[in-house]
């Protein structure tokens, strides 16, 4: 298999696995490889006689066997003594993108075992596999040399040939590196704690305190920002609980990517509704990035709150939400991001900065806030970290310089529209 000749790349460069099923065996006989005509869509583990299929295939004894199918479509094996219903697997799915089976037996001449991977389980399992290498880590040699060891299927135990994990682990977690940050190395403590003050329901303004994980450009977390009971009643009441109103989240250019792997909407904040939820964080959160940045951020004329959902397996690659590279943002830009953490996953989904590194793994209702009007270094490149176990759940919000109600930030990535002056503003 030439698995850089099949590969997908992103914008930035980085590697995604290609759409296809990769069924391995541990057993010293060869495998026949069934196709199910007249399958249901999605059954699967069922027992269909051999009949009901139609040989597409050999799978060599203790061997790797890649297969492009069309998602839904249903799959089993038989050993050659096909006639014995002992040697013939129960039926899989095949649900897109990198699916991976592997065939194994308990006892020589035992049934055959199934066990089936979709490629976000398939991600989480080669993390926890790599946990019994992070402490060589920092060695490509030694890590190659662990990984050949450690590469297995989770439940059944099946072992994964070296290559094939060394090619699944780079294009699944993108490098070594990226994952020993999310999930091995430990938190980046603060240079220093910023006093801030935000308005409370009473009107009267309450005093918090943040910490400065980054001077320049500004990277800063504010604890509790938002409380739990807050964050489920904006929730509940912009309808977020229900994730199938969700849908795969948008990149650039209006595509989806893998590289965004979560799911969002975009929500509104009602400035004349005084109980909503939603519109009082909003406010909270141009509080905490003026007060931080000293830009000049108002609610008139910015993007609405972007709301992502993580499940396990789910990620957003490493890239920029502005001005990476820039010297200077042009007026209406971006200047700034911040992520408010309404739900926190069990293992994994911690926040990290990848150019100049930082690693920050939130608690419920913390805010994370970094700015880039001036990111001539790409300092201010990020990525959401894989979710390994439980899910996490965001409100993102970005923020621009100059924009208005009549000069929005649609009316900004309007290519051509012409830019008012920053002395006309």
């Amino acid at each position: 298999q030439n698995y850089r000749a099949s590969e997908e790349h992103d914008a930035y460069g980085q590697r995604f696995p290609s759409d296809e099923l990769v069924i391995l065996s541990s057993l010293p006989v060869p495998l026949t490889v069934y196709w199910i005509a007249m399958a249901e869509d999605g059954a699967e583990m069922q027992d269909v006689p051999v009949s009901a299929g139609t040989a597409v295939g050999t799978l060599q004894p203790e061997s790797v066997f890649h297969l492009k199918a069309q998602p839904g479509h249903s799959f089993f094996v038989t050993s050659p003594t096909a006639e014995d219903a002992q040697r013939k697997s129960l039926s899989f799915v095949y649900r897109g993108e990198l699916n991976a089976v592997g065939i194994s037996e308990e006892i020589a001449g035992g049934p055959l075992i199934v066990e089936a991977l979709d490629e976000d389980s398939l991600k989480i399992a080669l993390s926890d596999a790599s946990s019994a290498c992070g402490a060589v880590s920092h060695d490509q040699k030694a890590w190659n040399a662990c990984m050949a060891t450690a590469s297995k299927f989770p439940r059944t135990g099946l072992k994964i040939p070296a290559v094939t994990a060394s090619h699944w682990f780079a294009s699944l977690w993108g490098s070594r590196e990226h994952w020993r940050q999310c999930v091995y190395e430990e938190d980046t403590s603060a240079i220093r704690k910023l006093e801030l003050s935000v308005s409370t329901a009473s009107g009267k303004n309450r005093s918090i305190q943040a910490s400065v994980l980054r001077e320049d450009p500004l990277v800063l977390a504010v604890p509790a920002l938002a409380s739990a009971e807050e964050c489920q009643a904006m929730m509940y009441e912009e309808e977020l609980q229900d994730t199938t109103s969700l849908g795969m989240a948008f990149v650039s250019g209006g595509s989806h990517s893998r590289a965004r792997r979560t799911l969002s909407r975009n929500v509104y904040a009602k400035s004349e509704d005084s109980n909503s939820t939603l519109s009082k964080l909003y406010n909270k959160f141009f509080e905490v990035a003026r007060g931080a940045t000293g830009f000049n951020l108002w609610p008139p004329g910015q993007e609405p709150v972007n709301w992502l959902f993580y499940k396990p397996g789910f990620e957003y690659r490493p890239h920029c939400d502005g001005g990476c590279g820039m010297q200077r943002v042009p007026l209406g830009q971006r200047v700034a991001s911040s992520l408010l953490y309404c739900t926190v996953a069990e293992r994994g989904g911690a926040t990290i900065f990848t150019t100049d590194p930082l690693k920050f793994t939130p608690d419920v209702g913390d805010l994370l806030l970094f700015a880039y009007a001036s990111d001539p270094l790409s300092k201010s490149m990020h990525a959401a970290c894989p979710v390994l176990k439980g899910n996490k759940s965001t409100a993102t919000q970005w923020y621009r310089e100059g924009v208005r109600e009549d000069w929005n930030w649609e009316s900004v990535n309007d290519l051509g529209q012409k830019r008012p002056r920053r002395q006309e503003l």
